[in-house]
């Protein structure tokens, strides 16, 4: 097995939709004061997933209040972060996103569906967690350096998978890929969830 640094650190955060317009509490009303949604722009089962369902648990504690997960997947978290910016901006509507809605996708896409800039107001950084690459058992290789080794002598032979196109997992190791001079087919899951069931079965 190889675990090695694959990038530095991908970060999960929270953030508030609608922050082109300034939320206006009632007076005297305490927040929250109803249930809040938190918005995973993700399939269920992925690390998004996982730990925002642990966030929603701390939060309805503190709070005293019920705390949703509401999964909206697809277009490589487009759907669920376009959702949280157009909903009103009164705090109620969460999104818990890792850098593919702000970061990767106004890079991947000519025209996005909502403003990742005006369209939300960061509330905070949840988790940094550093990417890794790990590779069956069966594969002959124990360094991540034999494993660059054979993916030059037999290009094309070896695959990765990815929980989707466009996930920052892929864009990862395309730009690994391209700074090594090596080809590795990319097969892309419709969530992390399906890719780890996927590895695990093997």
């Amino acid at each position: 097995m190889i675990l090695r640094p694959l990038l530095p650190s991908v970060l999960a955060s929270l953030l508030l939709g609608g922050a082109a317009i300034a939320p206006k509490p009632a007076a005297a009303q305490l927040f929250p004061s109803r249930a809040v949604k938190i918005v995973v722009p993700t399939s269920p089962g992925g690390a998004t997933d996982a730990f925002a369902r642990a966030l929603a648990t701390r939060l309805s504690g503190a709070w005293v209040q019920t705390v949703l997960i509401e999964n909206r997947a697809g277009a490589n978290q487009i759907l669920g972060a376009d959702y949280v910016s157009k909903s009103a901006p009164d705090g109620y509507t969460l999104l818990v996103s890792d850098a593919s809605s702000f970061v990767i996708n106004p890079h991947l896409y000519r025209k996005l569906p909502y403003d990742g800039v005006k369209g939300f107001t960061p509330v905070t950084v949840l988790v940094r967690f550093p990417w890794v690459i790990a590779v069956h058992a069966s594969v002959a290789a124990n360094t991540f350096q034999e494993l660059v080794a054979m993916a030059k002598v037999d290009p094309g032979k070896l695959s990765y998978g990815s929980f989707g196109l466009g996930s920052s997992a892929h864009i990862s190791v395309d730009y690994l890929k391209n700074l090594l001079g090596i080809d590795i087919v990319h097969v892309p899951y419709k969530g992390a969830a399906p890719r780890r069931r996927s590895s695990a079965g093997r």
